[in-house]
């Protein structure tokens, strides 16, 4: 039996109270985690995929229509412009084996920081196929 302390009162109510005090530190300990992993899982897992693809099949009709083969800047960030959905930011560098600009050409876009950033590259060859480069793509959310 445990022994009353000066004021005559058993040790219970203080062994009650830690007790309830490490029960609500596991309880909002597990609600804590639980609610980081639910917002986790609102985020879209497809959309770094999608950022990707989106930014591969603007490079490839591109290509098709001969306009990264024309290595010219300006000429290709229009078209750039026209077909890049409105929500995704594009920047574009080409190293290749053409005489403009010592061979190495990019569009106006500086790449953010703080936000995922897809790239790829593919291989251009002119239509006579003289020249030819790869071009590195970076895709972005704005």
């Amino acid at each position: 039996m445990l022994k009353s302390g000066r004021s005559g009162k058993s040790k219970k109510g203080f062994i009650f109270s830690l007790e309830m005090a490490i029960a609500v530190f596991i309880v909002s300990s597990i609600l804590l985690f639980a609610s980081f992993y639910a917002t986790k899982q609102t985020e879209d897992p497809y959309l770094r995929l999608q950022a990707f693809r989106t930014a591969e099949d603007i490079v490839a009709v591109l290509d098709y229509n001969n306009i990264l083969t024309t290595f010219n800047a300006q000429s290709i960030q229009d078209q750039l412009t026209q077909l890049l959905p409105p929500n995704y930011d594009m920047k574009l560098t080409i190293n290749g084996t053409f005489s403009e600009n010592g061979g190495y050409l990019e569009t106006n876009q500086s790449l953010p920081t703080g936000t995922f950033i897809a790239s790829g590259s593919r291989i251009i060859v002119s239509s006579d196929g003289n020249q030819f480069g790869v071009v590195t793509y970076y895709v972005w959310l704005k």
